[in-house]
């Protein structure tokens, strides 16, 4: 048997049963509408997640996202398969075994500079291919930010420019050839000026 003390009694026995029982729905109600809202919002956040590497996917370009504190969470298909190496290994900071040596150490400090400043980030570096060849990539990643202006999450992507690069460094290679001839020859035809000059001056009649 289960009865009231007379202290509880005193405090509830005003209380119609049918109000509490009224009071008990309604917070059930508001709980499970709660539960519902928060679920649905959940649903939303995981499908545009989806929705976001499904297109990151579709690019051609090394795609990926890091957390607001610059830690790298996703790569695209395209990035794994340029590194041959699956991507759990490589979120984090392990992208960074991929990038050569010389050039970590500058890149880290232009990314943790735009990670601490909110500020887009651009930068060249080179990224070792899965047959361990490196090729320069042009990156630029910018910071999503929220209704209040922090910034969530980062995303990025990666071209490579190593073929163009290798273009440009065979024109300035080649205009300095053209730059290097033509010094030599206005040296030439210089010393040739002078000795016409003085082979003209050594000669007794008057040339005009």
């Amino acid at each position: 048997d289960i009865a009231a003390t007379p202290a509880f009694a005193r405090r509830h026995g005003s209380r119609a049963p049918e109000i509490s029982a009224v009071i008990v729905i309604g917070i059930g109600f508001m709980i499970a509408a709660l539960v519902f809202v928060l679920a649905k919002g959940y649903e939303r956040q995981q499908a545009a997640h989806w929705e976001q590497e499904q297109l990151a996917n579709s690019l051609p370009h090394l795609v990926w996202t890091c957390d607001a504190e610059g830690s790298c969470n996703f790569l695209s298909r395209q990035w794994v398969a340029y590194t041959g190496i699956p991507q759990e290994p490589q979120v984090g900071t392990g992208w960074l075994e991929q990038v050569h040596p010389a050039d970590r150490a500058a890149l880290m400090t232009t990314w943790q500079r735009s990670v601490a400043s909110g500020t887009p980030f651009v930068a060249e570096f080179r990224i070792r291919r899965h047959d361990g060849v490196y090729r320069l990539f042009y990156t630029r990643a910018e910071p999503i930010r929220s209704e209040t202006g922090a910034v969530l999450r980062w995303i990025g992507s990666n071209t490579d420019i190593e073929d163009r690069s290798q273009a440009e460094r065979r024109v300035r290679a080649l205009l300095e050839e053209m730059e290097s001839r033509v010094a030599a020859r206005t040296a030439d035809l210089d010393r040739a000026n002078r000795d016409l000059k003085n082979i003209l001056n050594s000669i007794p009649s008057m040339i005009a």
